[in-house]
């Protein structure tokens, strides 16, 4: 349809400014030129009620709807996908027969879609456009910064429907749901060994390969994993570590001094509101809450055990894989748990951090303190319940176990029965 004087007739109206054009395209670029905002709280507007992706506009976040109500959208003939439009199909088409015609003119990258070419350059140019209403941090991407805005928000849109989790990123819920439903796609093509995330199978491979592929280019020291790497430069960047002013601990910034401190000041400002016991930061608070509630969200896939929190999940769930992702640097010796290789470390270094505060014996573990500091004490808080004799520690009972007569009371006794009668912070008073 043509207007009086040939000129197209215009069929789409801007809902904010009332500028009519003649095609959808036109007036998707007017909305994104004229009235476009980049500041989160106005792309939440934008937010598909639906599903929860964010559009750039009004119009687009119209268009975007069709998807879910069926009307006047397009399907690919070859994989059903549905479009929106048939310049949207067009481009979708790009995606099966592989050409990318957007070429970068610095490194010469090649794209399916100029947006993504877009996107890429300002790598290059480290444009960041998109800056937070709330602190002036800046984004390459519009939905990075919708991502970051839920920072301040508190928003968590993507619930799991298996457990009371919710999330911010979409792909952290994805990872999430494949804790109940046991999928791993990503196997090791080494080892056919199986992971639920990609991530995790990056760091695998590093088991497989004897390269060092990150190597600090201040005193060339290789490393195999790019956090090892970066946790090593803070050696190097004294500029950007902060130095604990009552122990000497280095730390990475003011806010990690921040939290030691209150280590040593004692300061214990969050306190619960069940039981008044006051914790130095939040997530210690948020962790002590599950004694109350008894949550334990977190199920694993291999056997019937629930956990209060992810981190514990993924510990445990080594004792099933056989993972031991940390690794000694200097003797190149693998551990599950992370805390494990710190403790390993210390034989390289020599470090005693734990000292007794009543003959400044050190030790290198904890555990080995408190064992030490039965020796300065008279009680006996392991005891046999099959002849009552009493012993310092809990191992001084076990070789006691394996001493005794096979048909006597003692060696029937069960070790999970056992209960020490008193705790190592009794034993110190």
């Amino acid at each position: 349809m043509t207007g009086t004087e040939g000129i197209p007739a215009k069929r789409f109206f801007c809902e904010v400014c009332d500028e009519g054009f003649s095609c959808e395209g036109s007036l998707d670029k007017h909305c994104q030129h004229v009235h476009s905002e980049t500041d989160g709280n106005h792309l939440q507007n934008n937010a598909c009620d639906v599903c929860s992706k964010v559009l750039k506009s009004k119009v687009s976040l119209l268009a975007h709807r069709k998807l879910h109500t069926g009307e006047g959208v397009v399907e690919c003939e070859i994989c059903g996908k549905k479009c929106q439009t048939k310049c949207t199909l067009k481009q979708h088409l790009l995606t099966h027969n592989g050409e990318r015609p957007h070429a970068c003119d610095t490194c010469g990258m090649r794209f399916k879609q100029k947006v993504h070419l877009v996107n890429h350059q300002r790598r290059h140019t480290a444009e960041r456009p998109f800056l937070c209403a709330n602190c002036g941090k800046g984004f390459r991407q519009r939905y990075d910064l919708v991502r970051h805005a839920r920072m301040h928000t508190g928003d968590r849109p993507f619930k799991c429907p298996s457990c009371p989790l919710t999330f911010r990123i979409k792909s952290i819920l994805n990872n999430h749901m494949r804790t109940h439903s046991g999928e791993k796609p990503y196997p090791c093509p080494e080892c056919g060994t199986a992971f639920r995330v990609r991530s995790t199978l990056n760091r695998h491979l590093l088991v497989h390969s004897k390269t060092r592929a990150f190597v600090c280019n201040q005193c060339d020291r290789p490393f195999k994993r790019k956090e090892h790497l970066q946790q090593h430069m803070n050696v190097h960047r004294q500029g950007h570590s902060v130095i604990c002013p009552t122990c000497g601990k280095t730390l990475k910034g003011k806010t990690s001094l921040q939290a030691h401190m209150a280590i040593h000041t004692d300061t214990r400002t969050f306190v619960c509101s069940l039981c008044a016991k006051s914790f130095r930061q939040k997530v210690h608070l948020q962790r002590h809450m599950m004694q109350h509630t008894g949550e334990k969200p977190c199920l694993c896939q291999y056997c019937p055990k629930r956990f209060k929190q992810l981190a514990d999940l993924a510990r445990h769930m080594r004792t099933h894989t056989g993972e031991k992702p940390f690794v000694c640097p200097h003797c190149k010796k693998a551990f599950a748990v992370e805390h494990c290789l710190k403790s390993h470390l210390r034989i390289h270094s020599g470090e005693k951090p734990y000292t007794c505060s009543l003959c400044n014996a050190s030790f290198r573990v904890k555990i080995t303190l408190d064992r030490h500091l039965t020796t300065h004490s008279d009680q006996r808080p392991f005891k046999c319940p099959g002849c009552n004799q009493a012993f310092k520690r809990k191992d001084h009972l076990a070789q006691h176990w394996r001493t005794v007569n096979f048909n006597c009371s003692c060696a029937m006794a069960r070790k999970k029965d056992l209960e020490p009668a008193v705790n190592h912070e009794q034993l110190n008073a």
